[in-house]
């Protein structure tokens, strides 16, 4: 059986490429028996579909001077 930490790879990779049918099946299998990688890879698509409906109204998106500010800020 495939580790966790693999199966989160494949499971970054299935939702943006096809995997073969082998690693489909050790992903599903796996899914199947553990819990915490379920989870994952069901917050792993919600973030996707949040992501692709930012992308979709990104241009709407403007952050005030201020904001910008602070954001810069807590990157540094």
């Amino acid at each position: 059986m495939l580790s966790c930490q693999k199966i989160i790879e494949l499971a970054s990779t299935h939702l943006n490429n096809k995997l073969p049918f082998r690693h489909k099946m050790e992903l599903s299998v796996h899914l199947l028996m553990c819990t915490t990688c379920k989870c994952y890879v069901q917050q792993l698509k919600v973030l996707q579909k949040f992501a692709k409906n930012i992308d979709q109204h990104s241009s709407n998106i403007t952050l005030s001077t201020k904001a910008r500010e602070r954001i810069q800020k807590k990157l540094r």
